[in-house]
């Protein structure tokens, strides 16, 4: 009896730990969880930027938005809206690797992180995420259908490589937020992300994660990527 009881409280024990790291709606991680797998990773990404040899590997934050949200609530109730952000975790985890992180980061926002290398798979995931969600309309209970798409903007930590202790996570997650305006501002159902440039200047990069302009700083220092067929000019960035 007592071998069964102590099975149970770490049982219980585990569950109540898994819970305190969800999202009670979506079941998407929380913040606290997302600290927790960074707190494992980011010392892993720059002991790996600090070997010599290494491919270089660096964390990709993507910002992802539901586009007018606010009219579904409106229109059809919170409890749809609901189901609506459930249904959408759902697709979004459809593309994510074990190794990722989905977290619930607030109203009908997530945030994706994932360890990648290279401008291009940068790209191509956030292209799978915004067909992931527009693909097909949401099935609600009643039968009825709605159509989804999402917004996304995303960029690097480190930001620079060469300099992986210039900027912190926080600032990385920034520019995100910051492309996907541009990418809402732009239209919606859009992709925007910043990422360095080839020949970056620390100065330049430092401005960035300081808040300034990406077409302030050149794009020897930052590139600006997107899915529109215009990218999105200094007025669509705040």
């Amino acid at each position: 009896q007592l071998q069964r009881a102590n099975r149970q409280l770490v049982q219980s024990n585990a569950r109540l730990e898994e819970a305190i790291r969800r999202d009670p709606l979506t079941q998407a991680s929380n913040r606290r969880d997302l600290q927790d797998w960074l707190d494992r990773v980011c010392p892993q990404v720059l002991a790996r930027l600090r070997r010599p040899g290494a491919a270089s590997e660096t964390v990709l934050f993507f910002m992802i938005d539901l586009d007018n949200f606010k009219r579904v609530n409106d229109q059809h109730g919170h409890a749809v809206g609901d189901d609506v952000l459930v249904q959408t975790c759902r697709r979004l985890r459809n593309v994510c690797r074990e190794q990722d992180l989905l977290v619930r980061w607030g109203g009908e926002e997530f945030l994706l992180a994932a360890r990648l290398s290279g401008h291009d798979e940068a790209a191509a995931l956030a292209g799978r995420i915004l067909r992931a969600v527009d693909n097909q309309p949401v099935a609600l209970d009643d039968g009825r259908t709605l159509p989804v798409s999402c917004s996304v903007g995303f960029a690097p930590w480190p930001f620079a490589p060469q300099w992986p202790t210039l900027g912190g996570w926080q600032q990385s997650v920034d520019l995100a937020d910051r492309c996907l305006y541009a990418a809402k501002a732009s239209g919606r159902n859009a992709w925007v992300g910043l990422l360095p440039g080839p020949a970056p200047q620390q100065a330049a990069v430092r401005a960035l994660l300081g808040g300034g302009a990406p077409h302030a700083i050149g794009g020897d220092s930052a590139q600006i990527l997107s899915s529109l067929p215009v990218p999105p000019g200094p007025a669509q960035f705040r």
